[in-house]
């Protein structure tokens, strides 16, 4: 008996002429193939028997020596496919497979939102990839008959999200896990405005995003001091980055003209009257204080005439 290209072995069969006998039976073992039978010709194009088959008269000459040769069968066994998700769509089948031949595995079918196909694993648990995508297998069991599991490895998509200043000003970027929430930057700070928080929800990012900064620009007030003079101004109301006219003097100083504002009560003219402004403070609630600025009038000469009576 002769293994053919299996493993064991079988003692010899002495046999009698026209005495029938059972063969043996075989106790070869080939990994990943079932033994069909024997045959007088490794490749099977012999005469065929099979296991503990009753035979007689296999050859007629004295001490002659039959050698009969193990025939097998590959096994066949079925890949199953799991999208390993309850979100997964769709259905691919099951694929059968011969042991010892190659070939691809299915393109993966499934789909997973917020992930991309990593590859086949042969247990559900994530982070082992035992097999890509497409890829040409053989033998995954030398079972005849059996089933193998391979399941759907996902990876999370991340997407960038990127916070900006408002004004074309990068202050961060991070790559972020789907459905997850990003991390904003510190609070930025701008001069004259006070920040009023971000245009956009990032607690749960699903796609590529920009995040900017809104701002509100801060308030401030003009007072006016007369300085001496007499009268009354209204404060006026000033929004940064806003100009607009100073209102026009309302107060009145006998012997003296009014000459502009100063920011000092005995300070030099910063200001004309009616002059346009901006930005005098960036403090959102800061009060400014303008200071009339006077100068005193020229002596007035009284000429007196005599008249005729």
């Amino acid at each position: 008996f002769d293994a053919n290209g299996g493993e064991g072995s079988m003692d010899d069969m002495a046999m009698t002429y026209d005495k029938a006998k059972s063969l043996t039976p075989n106790s070869f073992a080939k990994v990943g193939y079932t033994f069909t039978g024997w045959n007088t010709e490794k490749d099977g194009s012999g005469k065929a028997y099979s296991d503990k088959q009753e035979v007689e008269n296999l050859t007629a000459a004295d001490g002659a020596r039959v050698v009969l040769h193990a025939q097998w069968r590959p096994n066949e066994y079925t890949v199953v496919f799991d999208a390993n998700d309850g979100d997964a769509a769709g259905d691919m089948g099951e694929q059968e497979f011969r042991y010892d031949a190659a070939q691809a595995l299915r393109p993966c079918g499934y789909k997973l939102e917020g992930h991309t196909f990593a590859g086949w694993g042969t247990s559900p648990e994530g982070g082992r990839i035992d097999y890509v995508d497409r890829q040409v297998v053989k033998n995954l069991t030398a079972e005849d008959g059996g089933e193998v599991t391979l399941y759907a490895q996902w990876s999370i998509d991340t997407y960038p999200v990127v916070f900006t200043d408002g004004m074309g000003g990068e202050l961060s970027r991070d790559e972020v896990p789907h459905k997850t929430s990003a991390k904003a930057p510190d609070e930025p700070v701008r001069t004259g405005y006070t920040f009023d928080g971000w245009d956009a929800d990032f607690s749960c990012v699903t796609a590529p995003m920009t995040v900017n900064a809104t701002w509100r620009a801060n308030r401030y007030t003009v007072a006016f001091d007369g300085n001496g003079g007499r009268g009354h101004m209204d404060d006026q109301g000033f929004s940064y980055d806003e100009a607009q006219k100073l209102s026009g003097n309302a107060y009145r100083r006998a012997g003296y003209s009014f000459q502009g504002w100063s920011l000092d009560d005995d300070g030099a003219i910063a200001y004309t009257d009616r002059q346009t402004v901006k930005n005098l403070t960036a403090e959102d609630g800061g009060e400014i204080t303008l200071y009339a600025v006077w100068d005193e009038d020229a002596d007035v000469v009284v000429s007196y005439t005599a008249s005729d009576p």
